[in-house]
């Protein structure tokens, strides 16, 4: 069974899960009570600014932290925010 099977997520948040499943996605969780618009996700290689900048419309992607561990993890909170 694959994550996005399990965890609650809106539409908006499990496709942009699809297009950073390439970044290798160790651990994905949900923030708080949300309704699936939240999510704090840690990957191995940090999200292209680029990206982040394309994506600034309908998404809301906060750098919260590195993770020191060998090797090193990128923390993040998304939210979906519309267009």
């Amino acid at each position: 069974m694959k994550w996005f099977n399990i965890l609650k997520m809106s539409d908006d948040i499990a496709w942009l899960m699809d297009h950073l499943a390439d970044n290798v996605v160790i651990e994905l969780s949900q923030f708080g009570s949300s309704d699936g618009d939240i999510v704090n996700v840690i990957l191995k290689v940090p999200i292209n600014p680029d990206f982040i900048e394309w994506a600034k419309d309908k998404y809301k992607i906060d750098y919260l932290e590195k993770i020191s561990n060998l090797p090193p993890k990128h923390r993040y909170k998304i939210k979906a925010i519309g267009e």
